[in-house]
């Protein structure tokens, strides 16, 4: 469930005492605005016992509509710390691109990303490939799933 939704499910403490939940999983902490730290610390003050695991990469999407600075640093807040029971693992291998893509769009080297570090093609030859739309991602994984399945590669179930 979202965390809009599961903020409006909570109104009252009484509620909070009585969540039947051991884990609270947050994904792309980096969209998480000011409020819903808030509203997370209320939740820990009151369980502590419910651990909370937050995963997302803080080089990504700023929330929208935050109520604090954009140049907050979320990632190093003591609030966040104090969530994860000051628990910190770090991921440093990127596994959707290879190592040449992952350090090329690497938050740190965007204002050196020149456009001839990319070419543009209609042949898709590679596995990895960047699209400005959603809809040439939709054509190139239409494209890509019709070889693959050609190839007798794809190994699926069938339902009727």
């Amino acid at each position: 469930m979202t965390i809009h939704k599961f903020s409006t499910k909570l109104k009252k403490q009484e509620q909070v005492e009585c969540l039947n939940l051991d884990y609270i999983f947050i994904d792309e902490v980096s969209m998480l605005g000011e409020v819903f730290y808030k509203f997370l610390m209320m939740i820990k003050k009151i369980r502590p016992d419910i651990k909370f695991i937050i995963s997302g990469d803080h080089n990504q999407l700023k929330p929208i509509n935050d109520r604090i600075s954009i140049y907050t640093d979320y990632s190093n807040s003591p609030c966040l710390f104090e969530l994860a029971d000051y628990n910190k693992i770090e991921l440093t291998t990127c596994r959707r691109a290879d190592a040449t893509l992952y350090n090329l769009i690497k938050f740190d080297n965007i204002p050196n990303v020149k456009p001839s570090d990319f070419k543009e093609t209609n042949e898709y030859k590679n596995d990895i490939n960047l699209c400005f739309t959603n809809a040439k991602r939709m054509e190139i994984n239409h494209i890509k799933m019709k070889k693959l399945y050609k190839k007798n590669e794809w190994k699926s179930t069938r339902l009727k």
